[in-house]
């Protein structure tokens, strides 16, 4: 007997349904076919506007430099990487590894000669081919960085850091040191050398934020400055909003 009464009420479910799901059909048709809309709520879209409200603000950062140079190492190990650390998912990052060398061009080859000798023509060729051949922009400027670090034997920049950053980064060198020692080398460093002429700077480091010449002492603030919307980072770092720098943006530039 329960068997029977438990077929009945599942027979009734089963009817409930369907009629309930046939009156939620014709309703819909009865919306669509009367051309009723239902108006959505401003609370319905506070969670869509959440999901596309992106950062869109970019600030351009150039720097041109050679690596040997006592100054544009300091830079480049200590306020430039931090910049990458923690700023880079906000800028266009542009590095060109060519500072105050050199190209001639003779009987159709291409030499070099740069402000502190050959080792730094081949160091900087190193550095083209890294952002030649790592395609993770930044990781091809943080090895780059790496590389400036000075060693007991030598200035950096040089096959031996090559390999230590190589091992530290958990990044294969051979593509670029092939690069650095072949053609594909004199071509990536020519082609740094037209940018730099271009530039037209007269020492290096030399660094332009959103196309205007840094003459400041503090990267990440001055950086921080030229956006109109600072990212959270700014704020996060006690450095970059010393000063006031809401107040004196445009001085940085002058």
């Amino acid at each position: 007997m329960n068997r029977v009464y438990s077929s009945l009420f599942i027979s009734f479910l089963c009817i409930s349904n369907n009629v309930v799901s046939q009156n939620y059909d014709w309703y819909s048709n009865f919306l669509w076919m009367n051309d009723y809309s239902i108006n959505q709520q401003p609370q319905d879209t506070y969670f869509t506007k959440a999901k596309t409200n992106v950062r869109t603000e970019r600030v351009d950062l150039k720097l041109y430099y050679e690596v040997l140079c006592p100054d544009c190492i300091d830079l480049d190990r200590t306020q430039f990487k931090h910049i990458v650390n923690v700023l880079s998912p906000y800028l266009t990052i542009t590095t060109y590894p060519y500072g105050n060398a050199q190209t001639i061009e003779k009987n159709g080859k291409v030499q070099f000669k740069c402000q502190h000798g050959p080792k730094e023509c081949y160091g900087n060729k190193l550095h083209a081919c890294t952002l030649q051949h790592i395609t993770n922009h930044r990781q091809a400027l943080l090895f780059n960085i790496c590389m400036m670090e000075p060693n007991n034997k030598t200035r950096g920049s040089d096959d031996a850091s090559a390999t230590r950053c190589s091992r530290e980064m958990r990044i294969s060198k051979n593509a670029i040191t092939q690069c650095a020692k072949g053609q594909e080398g004199n071509q990536l460093l020519k082609y740094y050398g037209e940018e730099s002429r271009i530039a037209n700077f007269e020492y290096v480091p030399y660094v332009l934020i959103n196309g205007l010449e840094w003459k400041g002492t503090d990267l990440m603030h001055d950086v921080c400055a030229a956006f109109h919307d600072p990212p959270g980072v700014c704020f996060d770092n006690k450095n970059a909003i010393d000063g006031g720098y809401f107040v004196q943006r445009t001085g940085y530039f002058d």
